[in-house]
């Protein structure tokens, strides 16, 4: 990896723009006319600001000329969720995943507003806030820290009915296992391995940042072998979330944790993979952008229609935008505390959420935000991850 000397910080603000020259209102609703959305959902852990926790979920493209005050959908699940997925063989069914430490998991019928199931983690472990399903469906795989036996990262395996747990990969020395996807060809699990040790007895502390490694990896499913595994170059960097096209192109968002760096050289956070590269592609050309980001990267979408990549982060409050084939820096736009990060379905738009209940779209070929679909709602806190479905 190539390191940068670090610059001091660069406020950036992105002008109000649409998708083309035609402006603000007018240009968004002549494109909704011309080219509607199919009805899809934008679906996100959320507190509620009454301390409830659950899951919630709204139109992932707003009718514009619609009540900006409707209210999303919501059920409780009496724990604070982090990642999300889709079940294969259940429409409108979606997974959320527990967090900080994670207890729980539960699965939420968004057309009836009903939890199905709360499913606990097993004995001595805790789940870490992400899972995937096998390409049918028939398998759920979580991410998972088996604190009992030193902090060990397991996949959980378990069948997607009921979910009773049928097996597990015990990833020898990894340790932190966070965000986890399929890969296209079905066969292999992507996995975030962060690196970081962490106890439920002691909260949110790190217990090893002086003997961290962290790496990305590629599983065999079925037989939990390695098939490759690819570490960062700055040992005091931890690859977090994951995001896969469908081509396989991975991206890759890393958090650093610079205490325990020694220096103060801009460190790049942001990057892509493609199994059998020896190493990650950093986006290693721009201090600037780096340096925005406040040494945290905390979600990730590629949008292969306009190639282009998304990053947010909730601590640089900033969303950064990059060309995946000229590496280039497109731009970011500020928002506070932006973590929740998705894409429409026909890739027209980066969907943006915070912990302040509000929500943005972001052009995804000029990456300039389109104002009149901005919505807020108030009473939401959403979480760090989005999907839209």
């Amino acid at each position: 990896m190539r390191k940068i000397n670090r610059r001091s910080f660069l406020q950036y603000s992105i002008a109000m723009a649409g998708t083309s020259w035609i402006p603000g209102f007018a240009q968004a609703s002549a494109q909704q006319n011309a080219t509607p959305l199919p009805f899809e959902w934008m679906v996100s852990g959320v507190d509620r600001r009454d301390g409830r926790h659950g899951i919630s979920w709204r139109r992932s493209y707003p009718r514009l000329i619609a009540d900006s005050t409707e209210q999303p959908g919501w059920v409780e699940t009496g724990f604070r969720g982090h990642g999300v997925a889709h079940h294969p063989r259940r429409p409108g069914h979606t997974l959320l995943f527990g967090r900080r430490p994670g207890w729980w998991f539960a699965e939420v019928d968004l057309q009836q507003n009903v939890l199905t199931h709360k499913i606990a983690a097993p004995s001595g472990s805790h789940f870490t806030g992400h899972g995937c399903f096998s390409r049918d469906g028939s398998r759920l795989y979580t991410s998972e820290n088996n604190f009992e036996a030193g902090g060990q990262a397991v996949v959980g395996i378990w069948e997607s009915d009921q979910y009773r747990r049928i097996g597990a990969i015990r990833l020898k020395g990894g340790i932190g296992l966070h965000d986890l996807r399929l890969h296209p060809n079905g066969r292999w699990l992507i996995a975030a391995v962060g690196g970081l040790l962490t106890h439920p007895d002691r909260g949110r502390e790190k217990l090893n940042l002086h003997s961290m490694h962290s790496y990305l990896l590629y599983l065999d499913r079925n037989s939990g072998d390695v098939v490759q595994k690819v570490a960062v170059a700055e040992e005091k960097s931890s690859i977090r979330h994951l995001h896969v096209a469908p081509d396989g192109l991975v991206s890759v968002a890393i958090q650093l944790q610079r205490k325990v760096t020694g220096h103060q050289y801009t460190v790049p956070l942001m990057g892509t993979h493609r199994f059998g590269d020896a190493e990650i592609d950093l986006f290693d050309s721009n201090e600037e952008a780096h340096d925005e980001m406040q040494d945290y990267v905390g979600s990730t979408v590629i949008s292969p229609l306009s190639r282009v990549v998304g990053y947010t982060s909730p601590r640089g409050n900033r969303a950064s935008f990059w060309n995946i084939d000229t590496r280039k820096w497109l731009g970011s736009h500020a928002m506070t505390d932006v973590c929740g990060l998705g894409l429409s379905g026909n890739e027209r738009y980066f969907i943006l959420s915070n912990s302040i209940g509000e929500v943005r779209y972001i052009n995804s070929q000029t990456t300039k935000e389109v104002r009149p679909l901005r919505r807020s709602y108030p009473s939401m806190r959403w979480d760090n991850h989005m999907l839209v479905v």
